[in-house]
């Protein structure tokens, strides 16, 4: 069981008790996102796809999975985002070779081979 977290609505100041939610990983531990008590929490006017979500890493196996944000309603009305201590974003994996540093000669693997006229087969007959 985690600890419940004080936060302070921004619209009303009205301090309020909240629990933040726990995930399972995909190693079957509980991912209890980490919520900053000394954060600021902020009013969501707006929603984005990129803004709903935070990476946070999984204490028991180290994998990091990417989970909705907290958020809490206030009485107010106002919904305020939970602040939370996102993971240290993961070094780029290595890029592939690009066309550069194929063989010379090698057929970029993107196109069709073009079959001369008169080979292809005809169309199956309905019987």
């Amino acid at each position: 069981m985690t600890d419940n977290v004080p936060v302070r609505c921004p619209a009303c100041r009205r301090e309020q008790s909240f629990t933040p939610p726990a995930f399972p990983c995909a190693c079957g531990a509980p991912v209890t996102l980490p919520v900053l008590r000394d954060g600021s929490p902020e009013e969501l006017g707006h929603r984005t796809w990129e803004n709903l979500w935070v990476a946070v890493d999984c204490p028991a196996c180290g994998r990091q999975g990417h989970w909705p944000r907290p958020e809490l309603g206030c009485d107010c009305g106002a919904v305020v985002r939970v602040p939370v201590a996102a993971a240290p974003p993961r070094p780029a994996r290595a890029r592939l070779p690009g066309p550069a540093a194929r063989r010379p000669g090698a057929r970029p693997s993107g196109r069709s081979r073009s079959v001369p006229r008169g080979t292809r087969s005809p169309p199956p007959r309905s019987i």
